[in-house]
């Protein structure tokens, strides 16, 4: 179980400064600020997170 989760909302710096990934369990960016369209949107997620998604969690698709 995880106990705890550093998550990072990057959009405004995507890009332009280095960022240390490891540092975190999820970053997440809108893409139209630096790197892409409106409506676009930027997410990494820690490997070891992938499926752990409670089961309350929305789907999207």
């Amino acid at each position: 179980m995880i106990k705890k989760l550093c998550y990072c909302r990057y959009s405004s710096a995507i890009l332009s400064q280095p960022l240390d990934v490891s540092r975190f369990g999820m970053i997440y960016a809108g893409a139209q600020k630096n790197i892409g369209p409106a409506g676009l949107t930027l997410v990494i997620i820690r490997e070891d997170l992938l499926g752990k998604a409670r089961k309350e969690t929305p789907s999207v698709f």
